[in-house]
């Protein structure tokens, strides 16, 4: 069970997808939008990478750490992201697909990992995904907030690609939180 939760967990890494699902060779523009219409973009990626089995936003989640995202960060350093997915990946793009460490430092990521997890109810999407396993819910939810004190959610979270090293660290917290909530 432990290595279908991890995976599972490691699943919210998908908020970091870099799908080539728009391979447009269009030179990517150049003006830099609005607030409003970053803060509208990084939205709507939230909510467009939501997954049954990760983080999931609301359409009001979304707007709240999208708007979080972008007074930390500016629409000027989101917009370099997307350039740089640009000329990464041969399309525009949305530009947050690169909202990962790195290319993110490590203050950015934690920028990042806050919004997201300020903005919606982490404990209990994770205590869901716990009992959608079979975890009694008592259990689940204590699982959750002793997994979530740990600093390997946001690590698998923001990371750039998973590795097996990762894996094995979710892996390990989730034994770790079992064990400590009597499983």
């Amino acid at each position: 069970m432990l290595l279908g939760l991890a995976v599972t967990v490691g699943v919210a890494t998908a908020c970091i997808d870099r799908g080539d699902d728009d391979e447009s060779s269009e030179p990517a523009d150049t003006t830099e939008p609005g607030v409003d219409e970053t803060t509208t973009r990084v939205a709507s990626w939230f909510t467009s990478q939501s997954d049954s089995n990760g983080l999931r936003f609301t359409a009001d989640e979304a707007d709240c750490a999208a708007q979080a995202v972008v007074d930390g960060l500016g629409v000027t350093r989101i917009e370099e992201l997307r350039r740089a997915e640009a000329d990464e990946f041969g399309n525009e793009g949305d530009g947050v697909d690169l909202l990962q460490e790195p290319p993110l430092t490590a203050d950015e990521a934690d920028l990042v990992y806050a919004a997201m997890t300020d903005c919606i109810d982490f404990t209990a999407q994770m205590t869901d995904v716990l009992v959608d396993n079979g975890t009694p819910r008592t259990a689940a939810r204590c699982m959750a907030e002793h997994y979530l004190a740990t600093d390997v959610p946001r690590r698998a979270i923001m990371a750039a690609e998973t590795d097996p090293e990762l894996m094995g660290e979710i892996n390990a917290a989730l034994a770790d939180v079992a064990v400590a909530c009597g499983l």
